[in-house]
């Protein structure tokens, strides 16, 4: 899991302030590998705990870019004129919901957004 870890963080070339997003992830991804059984069998751990088998679908690439629409800021509608979109890193799945994680990164601070 470290290596993939320090190899997300190095390919994406993120800070290590990214660590706990990284490692999360790593845990989610590893639950999906096979394993050998006794029996002869090639069970994932997440097969094993939920007993049916892992929907492969919701692996996405870590840390991936992803530009989102937004039409207004607060009260205020944009226009045609102004950016209509933010762009995003994904940081993991949402506990609470079926949905990704993005990380907004504007200026000085960052904040969380559940899709």
């Amino acid at each position: 899991m470290l290596a993939m870890v320090r190899n997300w963080l190095a390919s994406t070339e993120l800070p290590v302030s990214f660590w706990y997003y990284a490692i999360r992830r790593a845990v989610e991804v590893c639950n999906y590998f096979p394993y050998k059984l006794e029996d002869g069998s090639f069970p994932t751990p997440f097969q094993l705990v939920h007993k049916v088998k892992p929907d492969l679908r919701v692996l996405f690439p870590m840390f991936g870019l992803a530009a989102v629409r937004r039409d207004q800021i607060g009260d205020s509608t944009l226009s045609k004129f102004e950016a209509q979109s933010v762009f995003m890193i994904a940081i993991g799945r949402c506990q609470q919901s079926n949905g990704l994680q993005f990380l907004i990164l504007q200026m000085a601070h960052c904040v969380i957004h559940r899709l």
